[in-house]
């Protein structure tokens, strides 16, 4: 991906139907309820009948062995009914997690996507492949396995999931789960490195609402390797309108977003998207960000 006059620019290909991306984050209040969490997970809502087929893989963001399953979370990527609404799924997934994102913490988010194209359908599956794989992803990459094997869980899970029926795609492989290593010395070394590692604090307005001419904001964090590309917006379609991005010290970016998001809660009405979606005057929210960031 890259990035031209602040437009993210994705290769346009062929339109998917009935393609959504979820993610789901407890309140960190249940920060302890991890195997409840799973348990609905996949014993209730994966089976729902507005899913089709399914990919999902839990994750957490601890980023050192006295943080392992911090802001546990998880990642499904999912086909559903014709016609199905995104914003159906998203009353759904309340209705069924309603517990879990309640609390007086504000880390708790249900974020829905369409994935429209096959570039966008590509992004997620390789994002939640890669990170299983890729050493060199975060700290809190390599915590995701020590977490993983302290639950016992698989890197993927698949229930009735198919490939979209295309020749672009037909080359995508599933990797099969694989037991959980061991952090090795390389391992241990970059998690406790901050050198290689930048955080960002981004304010970005999504295709779907500059289509709609709806002045809809979403705020996000993100931490990866150092590098000229934004990983993280390769997650976002083509034409999605970067408003505000800031770098900010590793240690302080989660408590920055929340501090932030706390403000824009006072300040913004919210949007029915999640927890990161508000509805305001963008220069506002950029001189709210770059306040908080300047520490």
């Amino acid at each position: 991906m890259k990035i031209v006059l602040g437009i993210i620019s994705i290769t346009r290909m062929e339109i998917l139907d009935n393609w959504f991306s979820i993610a789901l984050q407890p309140s960190r209040d249940f920060k302890d309820n991890f195997d409840e969490f799973r348990d609905i997970v996949q014993n209730k809502y994966i089976k729902r009948k507005m899913f089709l087929g399914a990919r999902y893989c839990f994750e957490q963001k601890g980023e050192n062995a006295d943080d392992i399953g911090i802001g546990y979370h998880v990642h499904i990527l999912a086909s559903c009914r014709y016609g199905l609404a995104k914003t159906q799924i998203i009353k759904d997934t309340k209705s069924t997690f309603n517990k879990f994102l309640k609390g007086e913490f504000p880390a708790a988010f249900c974020e829905v996507e369409y994935i429209r194209t096959l570039g966008h359908f590509q992004n997620v599956f390789d994002y939640m492949s890669d990170i299983k794989i890729d050493k060199n992803k975060s700290p809190a990459s390599i915590v995701d396995r020590l977490f993983r094997k302290q639950f016992n869980l698989d890197d993927i899970y698949e229930i009735n999931f198919k490939l979209p029926k295309n020749k672009l795609i037909e080359n995508l492989t599933l990797p099969k789960n694989k037991l959980i290593e061991e952090l090795t010395t390389t391992d241990a070394t970059l998690l406790n490195s901050e050198d290689n590692r930048i955080s960002y604090i981004y304010l970005i307005r999504e295709r779907e609402f500059i289509n709609k001419n709806e002045q809809v904001y979403k705020i996000g964090r993100t931490t990866q390797e150092k590098g000229l590309t934004i990983e993280r917006f390769k997650a976002y379609k083509k034409g999605s309108e970067i408003i505000f991005l800031k770098s900010v010290e590793n240690t302080h970016v989660n408590t920055i977003e929340n501090i932030i998001k706390k403000i824009f809660n006072e300040k913004f009405k919210k949007h029915n998207d999640g927890t990161e979606y508000f509805i305001g005057s963008p220069d506002e929210m950029c001189k709210i960000i770059f306040n908080e960031c300047v520490v």
